[in-house]
């Protein structure tokens, strides 16, 4: 029997049989005890999620970033904050950069953050039955870390990629290089076009 040659292309996260269980009994769609509660519009048109997607993007960047380092108590030194995720827009960055990957990848990663919203994920987390969204910040965290100490495979797998994807994205950014201590990426010379090609060495003077 022939292998697919999809079958050997890595993927973001797999879901595994048990996860497409779990997604085929209700995870796929935005079904809960509540919808999804919006917050602030995106910034730019989405080319990729949903504006209920870009949503849970957003509280989940806003969760997983909230206790960014503070200033040092009575501290007179210049501090340099860390940026709020929603100023670097992670939700929408987030929309650029899963527009270009494989449509494939994209469908799961769409699974992913549906059943994460999913307030019926909480019979298997003990959580309130209610959407990610409609959660205070507390309960939110507290669903977070459930997902990432799951028994549940698919649960810990989908809590390390959005972790992995959200980090990526916030410090990615140019806005939090001075907030790390991190100068910046060191700047390639341009030699222009009469520099020398094909590993040649440029001729003494």
């Amino acid at each position: 029997m022939s292998v697919p040659a999809s079958a050997g292309r890595r993927k973001l996260f797999t879901l595994g049989l048990c996860g497409g269980v779990l997604l085929a009994g209700g995870g796929i769609t935005w079904v809960g005890l509540r919808k999804t509660k919006l917050g602030l519009p995106p910034r730019t048109p989405l080319r990729f999620f949903t504006l209920e997607e870009h949503a849970v993007l957003t509280a989940l960047a806003a969760c997983m970033l909230a206790d960014l380092p503070a200033p040092p108590a009575g501290s007179d030194a210049e501090w340099v904050r860390f940026p709020d995720p929603h100023e670097l827009d992670c939700a929408g960055q987030l929309d650029l950069l899963v527009a270009k990957l494989h449509p494939e990848t994209g469908a799961e990663l769409k699974q992913l953050i549906a059943l994460f919203e999913n307030g019926l994920t909480s019979l298997v987390t003990s959580g309130p039955l209610r959407p990610f969204t409609q959660l205070p910040r507390e309960a939110q965290r507290a669903r977070l870390a459930a997902w990432g100490r799951s028994r549940f495979m698919l649960l810990r797998s989908g809590h390390l990629a959005l972790t992995r994807l959200i980090h990526a994205t916030y410090y990615a950014s140019p806005s939090t290089y001075a907030a790390m201590g991190y100068p910046g990426p060191p700047e390639v010379p341009d030699f222009g076009e009469d520099a020398p090609r094909g590993g040649a060495a440029p001729e003494a003077p």
